[in-house]
């Protein structure tokens, strides 16, 4: 850290701390106790992960993310016209060819999109790393408080349980608060849930706002993210339809139509976009398959759940065995060092959890709960293809652990969740 930083640092923060402060006082009363721990639990996430990269890798995408931000930002010495396009322009243009020569690989798709507002958050923090890191662990958090707040509306009784869920994870504070893409993932996440609820129940415009906003920015920094997020709601709306048809007959039709118009839904957006389909598949062959045999050779953690051809086959026989591997492992016998082994205790805990709801409520009462219940189903099957996604596409424990942070905050949520509405059903029963 430089001695600017030093001093940029608090005045920053102060003035975060301020503004979180009011939109602490608009909350509600009952929840405000978790808002500043949970804050600030994101900004100690956020600089600690700066300072292992910084001081123990010596590089990474964080640093790196900054350093090119910076590049950007030396436009501004020419004049602000030079800055602009550099931010919104086309950065292929013959007159910015100076500074995309020393940007690397990062002058496309979503590196250059992140990178783009990285720069424009530097320039709100006198260009110091640490500083601009507070911004993102704002962000991430503000987008994971908003969602704690409409999860409690729904489930007014788990208030503590749920913060634990949504702020407190470890490894969630630690790889969503940096300045990395996980961050604004984390944080659009959260926004999303809010404002899908905003547009249901309080005003659908700026619910409309929120949502647009939300999406535009997800798929923006990962841009895979736009059928993970539709294919749950798919999956919603038709679960919902058909529960409220009564007829066995007319249900069976319905079922039918439905699933219909949702694989043909489906089947069109991939034929749209089916290139991009094929392209992620050839990717995951070759990054998954070249990161299983880095980590081999360098004594890493790899893994592996079989051979990636890159066949949209090959990806589904696989499905289950990327699934189980993003959620429950590492085992804690895998971890050859003290972060994979925390991440292992973290993974023990979550499926203990699942054994706990499985043996305790049983798979029909599971079942049931979640019928009931549309967040319980958006999170779940988001959770399933996000994690296949995770751990079909990384082959290395160190990866997944921080690819995989999304699917986190959802799943916990919806281990208590389900578990207090067995608790609930019983009650109501005797």
């Amino acid at each position: 850290m430089e001695l600017i930083e030093l001093i940029t640092f608090p005045i920053v923060l102060l003035f975060l701390t301020i503004l979180m402060y009011y939109i602490r006082q608009s909350q509600p009363r009952e929840i405000r106790p978790f808002f500043f721990p949970a804050f600030f639990a994101k900004i100690i996430g956020g600089v600690s992960l700066g300072l292992i990269y910084m001081y123990y890798y010596q590089h990474g995408d964080t640093t790196a993310y900054f350093r090119v931000a910076n590049v950007l930002n030396e436009g501004i010495n020419d004049s602000i016209v030079t800055w602009a396009q550099l931010i919104f322009g086309d950065i292929n243009s013959p007159d910015l060819f100076e500074y995309k020569s020393r940007m690397s690989r990062y002058t496309s798709g979503s590196e250059l999109f992140l990178i783009r507002i990285t720069s424009i958050l530097s320039m709100f923090s006198f260009k110091g790393y640490y500083t601009t890191v507070l911004w993102f662990a704002s962000f991430s958090f503000l987008g994971s408080w908003f969602m704690y707040k409409t999860l409690i509306r729904w489930y007014p009784d788990l208030k503590f349980k749920l913060a634990i869920a949504l702020f407190f994870i470890p490894s969630v504070v630690f790889w969503g608060s940096g300045l990395m893409k996980d961050s604004i993932v984390l944080g659009c996440l959260g926004f999303l849930i809010f404002g899908v609820a905003y547009f249901r129940n309080e005003n659908k415009w700026i619910g409309l706002v929120i949502i647009s906003t939300t999406l535009w920015l997800l798929t923006s920094i990962r841009g895979f993210m736009l059928p993970l997020l539709l294919i749950p709601a798919f999956f919603v709306f038709l679960l919902k339809f058909t529960v409220n048809v009564k007829h066995f007959a007319l249900r069976g039709l319905a079922i039918i139509i439905g699933v219909f118009l949702i694989t043909a839904g489906t089947l069109a957006y991939f034929s749209e976009f089916s290139n991009q389909l094929m392209s992620f598949a050839r990717e995951v062959q070759i990054s998954s398959n070249y990161l299983y045999r880095v980590s081999l050779q360098k004594g890493g953690s790899a893994y592996s759940i079989g051979t990636v051809d890159g066949t949209i086959q090959n990806l589904v026989e696989l499905a289950p065995s990327a699934i189980w591997v993003a959620l429950y492992r590492p085992y804690p016998w895998e971890a050859n060092n003290l972060v994979m082994l925390l991440t292992a205790l973290e993974n023990l805990t979550l499926l203990l959890g699942t054994l706990l709801i499985l043996l305790r409520v049983g798979v029909i009462s599971t079942i049931r709960i979640v019928i009931s219940d549309d967040f319980l189903q958006y999170a779940i099957v988001f959770c399933i293809f996000f994690a296949f996604v995770a751990g079909i596409s990384t082959f290395n424990f160190g990866s997944l652990a921080r690819y995989r942070i999304p699917i986190l905050p959802f799943f916990v949520s919806t281990l208590i969740i389900i578990m207090y509405s067995h608790k609930l059903m019983i009650t109501n029963k005797s």
